[in-house]
């Protein structure tokens, strides 16, 4: 399987704009286990130098066959991780440039002297990097450095930059003139228009788009157009296979997937709706807190209420006991219990006999 490496724009960070970093061009590499080559596609302007070396020396650290492909623009440092490739290619119309390094520094003598000096070995150091890699002599990558020096594809691949040219394909067909029926002018028209049609297809860039997630994994849509950006319906494959799932871009989209069609584009969620949505959560956090502290006091509630029920019953139960034992003496000594009425009635009894 050959991974896919992308490489565009300013290479390293610097006091204004962010670059592509070595960690950048390692994470793409980690989220393609498995692959046995790697394609680099590079299109930049070039940045900072010791970037643009970590870059060529971890490449060359993977011991894996390696294809270069420069498009739009390599110069400068980009230049040197390009030469990282066993194959090393330029697209029609790329523009290739190198040149010595350059820089500022305010500072003192001595501090602009020793910058000046750092300069000169950062030279020194691209002039060897270059004649080894081309074969070509220090008195003629020299003088093309000093002059920032920017080549055709014709010229790199010749000087031993590139290895190979990506050729367009031009498009031919051929007339059978042999027929007995004479040509019309309407026939000719109608074969310059379908002529002009073809053409113009051709002219338009037949590069498919490659996105890389917010994983850094590879997502190829090999029927969209460069320029172009995927629609629903878009067929697309990871690692040579049908993308199937969800997978969340740098701009924080989602792209959903099933057998390698592109399903559902759901749009990334902004910031004040994220304020939003977080301000919701922790209502519904404060709410459930809320309940959860009702419960247990309900719950505490109840414990109360059935210890009060168990008590009562308890003391109910005492005090019933307690009468009948009262009711069972009177009945062993008399016979019967003595009710209300009977003390009633013994009462009236003895006020009479007082009278």
């Amino acid at each position: 399987m050959e991974g896919t490496i992308f490489i565009n724009g300013q290479i390293g960070t610097n006091e204004t704009q962010k670059g592509v970093e070595l960690i950048d061009i390692i994470q793409q590499v980690k989220a393609q286990v498995g692959a046995t080559s790697f394609r680099v596609h590079i299109n930049s302007e070039g940045g900072v130098v010791d970037t643009g070396f970590d870059i060529f020396n971890y490449l060359k650290s993977l011991q894996l066959p390696i294809t270069t492909v420069g498009s739009g623009l390599v110069a400068s440092i980009a230049t040197v991780i390009f030469m990282a490739g066993d194959t090393r290619v330029l697209t029609s119309g790329t523009q290739f440039m190198i040149h010595s390094p350059m820089g500022g520094i305010d500072g003192t003598a001595d501090e602009i002297e020793a910058y000046a000096q750092s300069v000169r070995d950062c030279e020194t150091k691209l002039i060897k990097f270059y004649t080894n890699q081309t074969g070509l002599g220090t008195d003629a990558i020299a003088p093309l450095l000093r002059n920032e020096t920017w080549l055709t594809e014709d010229q790199a691949t010749s000087l031993g930059f590139a290895t190979a040219l990506n050729e367009p394909i031009l498009a031919k067909a051929y007339l059978n003139f042999k027929n007995d029926k004479p040509m019309t002018k309407e026939d000719k028209s109608w074969i310059e228009e379908k002529f002009t049609s073809i053409l113009n297809a051709f002219k338009k860039p037949i590069v498919n788009i490659v996105l890389q997630d917010a994983n850094g994994v590879a997502i190829d849509f090999a029927e969209v157009m460069e320029g172009e950006e995927p629609a629903i319906g878009a067929i697309a494959t990871v690692d040579g296979q049908p993308a199937e799932g969800e997978y969340i871009m740098p701009d924080g989209s989602t792209y959903v997937f099933a057998a390698g069609e592109l399903t559902q584009i759901v749009e990334a969620i902004d910031d004040k709706a994220n304020e939003e949505l977080e301000a919701l959560r922790k209502q519904l956090a404060e709410k459930e807190a809320e309940l959860q502290a009702n419960a247990t006091k309900i719950a505490e509630q109840e414990t109360v209420i059935t210890n009060i029920v168990k008590e009562v019953k308890e003391l109910k139960a005492g005090i019933t006991s307690r009468f009948e034992g009262e009711e069972k003496k009177d009945k062993d000594k008399k016979g019967e219990p003595v009710t209300n009425s009977a003390l009633s009635a013994l009462e009236n009894l003895k006020n009479k006999r007082r009278k």
